[in-house]
């Protein structure tokens, strides 16, 4: 676990865990402390509940984790693909390191999507700007706001790869690029479903 966590960091695996709020010291709990809740947004599923597990959701009666990561893979391909945050910053030298502080806190406060993997934080890549330094794309936070209330992060990152009717079946990865104010569109409409509140045309037009 953790084989692409960079040694000599500030933020190796231990201390990882401790920015995401996680308490990978009491069996079978990965979910955020309370400390990490008020410092970032909740991960709530659709149902409200806190999701326990962030190395990925339950199966229940649908695909089970490992096919959702296989799809996953497939979806993202187009635009960027799928990547470990350690592989990412995976070098020694000071612009790896600071990288991996950023992620971390990207991830911890729910401004990238980002999702545990066999004991590694993945992260798609089609959310970044292109270019020699890994930035999230400012066009996308409005989007982000209305689905951080709506799904935890393997839900959300499972949304943007699944084929949506309201988008003529496509999936919300590939519009992301040209046709960003359909997901917006449909992402308001969830938000206004899910939660009877519809957000300031502000927050998710500009």
């Amino acid at each position: 676990m953790n084989r692409h966590l960079p040694t000599g960091t500030t933020l190796h695996a231990d201390r990882w865990h401790a920015s995401m709020g996680m308490r990978p010291d009491v069996p079978g709990s990965r979910q955020p402390t309370p400390a990490a809740v008020d410092a970032a947004r909740p991960m709530f599923g659709r149902d409200g509940a806190m999701h326990a597990d962030a190395d990925g959701p339950e199966s229940g009666d649908g695909p089970s984790v490992h096919h959702r990561m296989a799809h996953m893979r497939i979806a993202y391909a187009a635009s960027g693909g799928l990547r470990s945050v350690g592989e990412l910053a995976c070098g020694q030298d000071p612009r790896s390191k600071a990288l991996f502080a950023h992620m971390a806190r990207w991830i911890a406060t729910r401004d990238i999507i980002g999702f545990m993997w066999e004991g590694e934080p993945w992260v798609p890549m089609f959310q970044f700007d292109t270019g020699p330094r890994l930035r999230p794309r400012r066009d996308l936070q409005p989007l982000f706001r209305l689905l951080v209330p709506l799904y935890e992060p393997w839900g959300m990152a499972y949304w943007f790869a699944c084929a949506n009717p309201a988008l003529s079946g496509r999936r919300p990865v590939d519009d992301c690029a040209s046709r960003l104010s359909a997901v917006m569109d449909v992402a308001h409409l969830e938000h206004f479903i899910a939660t009877g509140q519809s957000a300031a045309s502000g927050d998710w037009r500009n």
